[in-house]
């Protein structure tokens, strides 16, 4: 089983999304405490929830890379999506390929900030 592992191009934005978050958590605390304490506790706590589960989600990216054996593969956004895909049902690859191809509803969208480099084309649709 071969593993592909993405956290290297997707995780230096979200660690910056990150640092973002941090810096909004001290402005807006400090922002909102001037007029109203209750308000500011509450969306500071609500920040930290945020700023722990991207934390959590940015360790998962690691964790959890994009698997092909030789009959399945495995497409994975951290601990967020996993679509299993049966190989038989790939019909090949893209690297290229117009923008009505991505907007349409049931193409799942599995890159995170970015442009997607690679589209799968599939027999069936999988659910």
């Amino acid at each position: 089983m071969e593993k592909f592992e993405y956290h290297c191009s997707v995780a230096p934005m979200m660690w910056f999304m990150l640092l973002l978050s941090t810096i909004e958590l001290i402005v807006m605390h400090f922002l909102l405490s001037l007029f109203h304490k209750g308000l500011a506790l509450f969306v500071s706590v609500l920040t930290v929830v945020s700023i722990l589960w991207l934390i959590r989600f940015l360790m998962s990216l690691r964790k959890f890379p994009v698997l092909l054996s030789a009959d399945k593969l495995v497409m994975r956004l951290g601990n967020a999506i996993e679509i299993k895909i049966d190989r038989d049902n790939v019909v090949g690859t893209r690297q290229s390929w117009s923008d009505e191809i991505l907007k349409k509803d049931k193409i799942p969208r599995l890159s995170l900030l970015a442009y997607p480099n690679v589209v799968i084309d599939l027999k069936e649709p999988v659910v």
